[in-house]
């Protein structure tokens, strides 16, 4: 993501899910590829109270051809324009531009759901919050309320975070005399395992800046890190191993994992951290009430979305393993010759386990009326499996314009909107999830739940090439990704070219540095 040297804002980025929630406070440009949602509107209505309940509006800007045949060129601060080699000025479809403000996220439609919540008055954590919620719904092979994972990001002004009481008696750390222009910069992961980072969007520091790497964090500062004309924190919502959980878990009586219980088990689910991290940072750094936030992805839960072809091309390669488990197989799967298009399918095995599930309805739950029945292709058959013995139909994966309904997720994210953790960590939530794991072989417990938190941390913080990089402190990624930029800063790799033999040989052998490093002495802090 790139802006121009007029923008000043909030800007948050989420790996995994590749989501960039941005929300300019002065004129400016934003671009972003991959399924962005822009906040322009090209006659904006009276502005709603920015405490009124979000519904999901529609796009007011959608990428279209362009004709260009120009070179394109992309504002760098502190320098002439110069030629974007990466966007071709001949390419179908040219990226999206906005003045306002920007979601863009693997999913389109979760992008519009942040988008919306942009135009409503939230700021770009609010966004943030929004698209990863929709993302629960609408993008179930990466984006989900199971998983964990880190964010940093940077605002404008004065913290809130200490007036609502997250910050504690902490005192407070910064990088330089805070006097830098604004140098927006931030990056979230979302629930897989990786961390990501986004740089500083300035040029070279002024006269007089300095040039060192921040001091390193000290034990009770603050976990907010001065920069600029704002400041930058990061969230740790990483899973965490159950209390039952031992370092000899997975290793058989001959010493080698076992990637079966490691990979396909439900020993190897950790305790989850994506809604206390998402709600940690809506809640210390956001401006809109949370259910109005989380409003979106309910609705997009409740009344369906349709399956596109890479959701449906991701359950057919799936369809082995979602086969054998009732709830994957009530929302995912359909009978062969049930709506749709013909299909080869999967039949499913009639002695399959299935033990208790966590589609169990939770309290205060009701399943849809009987009236205004829905077509075969949008009703879920019945997750009740098959006798043993009995013969059991071929299955398939929902085909692409199909719709996905998902009520049960609608009112977990109710439940959260309403009660925030006590929503999902404590409760019906809770307690269908440990009656599964009890059931089925998995290690986690309430109590597990209960002492789950996310925490604000510090974002470590170095330079390349001028700029200020922000990204997280371990057990993130970050390190690593500061050790690569300074193996490869010393290349020239504009005149190498990118793609090239050269260039690429340069980088395939920092990373491989890089990361020999990371797996030889990197760890989680909390355990080590």
């Amino acid at each position: 993501m790139t802006s121009s040297p007029a923008f000043s804002g909030w800007l948050v980025r989420m790996a995994g899910s590749a989501l960039i929630a941005a929300s300019p406070l002065a004129p400016g440009l934003l671009h972003a590829s991959a399924h962005p949602a822009s906040a322009d509107q090209a006659a904006a209505p009276p502005a709603p109270s920015p405490w009124a309940p979000a519904a999901l509006e529609a796009p007011s800007r959608v990428l279209t051809p362009s004709p260009t045949t120009a070179p394109v060129k992309v504002p760098v601060a502190g320098s002439a324009p110069s030629l974007n080699e990466i966007q071709e000025a001949g390419q179908r479809f040219q990226p999206l531009w906005s003045a306002r403000g920007m979601v863009a996220s693997q999913e389109g439609r979760a992008s519009e759901a942040g988008a919306a919540i942009l135009r409503r008055g939230g700021n770009a954590v609010d966004a943030a919050v929004a698209t990863a919620f929709a993302l629960a719904v609408t993008l179930p092979q990466a984006g989900n309320l199971g998983g964990g994972g880190f964010l940093v990001l940077w605002l404008p002004g004065a913290s809130p975070a200490a007036g609502r009481g997250c910050l504690g008696n902490a005192g407070s750390g910064g990088l330089g005399d805070g006097s830098w222009p604004a140098a927006a910069a931030a990056g979230a992961s979302a629930p897989l395992h990786a961390a990501h980072v986004t740089h500083a969007s300035k040029g070279e520091a002024p006269a007089g800046a300095p040039s060192a790497a921040p001091a390193p964090f000290r034990i009770g500062a603050s976990p907010e890190l001065t920069l600029g004309q704002g400041f930058a924190v990061a969230v740790n919502f990483r899973e965490s191993a159950p209390a039952a959980a031992r370092a000899d878990l997975f290793r058989r009586a001959d010493g080698r994992v076992d990637r079966q219980r490691a990979t396909r088990s439900l020993e190897s689910t950790a305790v989850p951290g994506s809604v206390a991290g998402l709600l940690l940072a809506q809640r210390c750094y956001g401006r809109l009430p949370l259910q109005a936030v989380m409003a979106p992805a309910i609705g997009l839960a409740e009344q369906g979305v349709p399956v596109d072809r890479e959701l449906a091309d991701s359950l057919t390669a799936a369809l082995p393993l979602l086969a054998v488990d009732p709830t994957s197989r009530a929302l995912f799967l359909r009978p062969v010759g049930q709506g749709g298009r013909p299909s080869t399918g999967l039949a499913a095995s009639p002695g399959a386990r299935t033990g208790a599930n966590a589609s169990q309805h939770p309290k205060g739950w009701a399943p849809p009326s009987a009236g205004g029945a829905r077509s075969t292709a949008q009703q879920a058959p019945a997750a009740t499996p098959s006798a043993p013995g009995a013969a059991s139909p071929a299955l398939r994966a929902l085909h692409p314009g199909e719709i996905l309904r998902q009520p049960l997720l609608a009112s977990t994210l109710r439940r959260v909107a309403r009660d925030g953790e006590a929503g999902f960590y404590r409760g019906p939530v809770a307690d269908a999830l440990v009656r599964l794991m009890r059931q089925r072989g998995g290690l986690i417990r309430q109590a597990d739940l209960s002492a789950y938190r996310a925490e604000l941390v510090r974002p470590i913080a170095g330079r390349f090439r001028g700029h200020v990089v922000l990204s997280m402190p371990p057990p993130g990624g970050g390190l690593t990704l500061l050790q690569l930029l300074g193996l490869i800063e010393p290349f020239d790799l504009q005149t190498s070219g990118a793609g090239s033999a050269a260039t690429l040989h340069r980088l395939t052998e920092a990373m491989n540095l890089a990361y020999r490093d990371r797996n030889t002495w990197l760890g989680d802090p909390a355990s080590m």
